[in-house]
Order: structure tokens, then sequence, then C-alpha cells
């Protein structure tokens, strides 16, 4: 961007990082909120991360904590 193109005023350039977010790619998007959240954790401007959930990854996902264990899913009473 060149001084020509740069826009002029609080207005304008709220308009114009306005539009450059919306022509970002979900890609770009995720990239830029990693990079941020990085910084800020570098930074101490957030709290220290916690531990990681063991059931947030893995088989199941997530989802895994809110089904019932293997042997109780898979039988028919």
């Amino acid at each position: 961007m060149t001084e020509r193109d740069r826009p002029r005023g609080w207005e304008a350039s709220r308009q114009a990082s306005l539009d450059a977010a919306l022509e970002a790619t979900p890609a770009q998007r995720l990239a830029w909120l990693e990079e941020a959240l990085e910084l800020a954790y570098s930074a101490g401007a957030l709290p220290k991360r916690p531990a990681p959930n063991p059931l947030s990854e893995g088989e199941g996902g997530a989802q895994a904590r809110h089904l019932p264990p293997r042997s109780r899913r898979h039988s028919r009473a």
C-alpha cells in the first residue's frame, strides 16, 4: 500500500481494516488468531495455559466424556 492508497481519517482507516479482515481466508484468520494468542501469552496478557484435557484429544474427542462406557453402549438390554 502506497502513501496515496493509505486511507485518510479514522473512519476510512476503520473501513480499510474491516475490508482487509473480511477478505482474509479462514486459514489466514486462524493463523492471525494463533499469532495473536502466542503474543498475548508471551506478553503475560493472558493467564498461563491450562493443562491439556486428556478427553479433548484422541479417540472420541471432547464428546467422549458424554458417552457411557463402551461395554454399556454396545450391550443390548
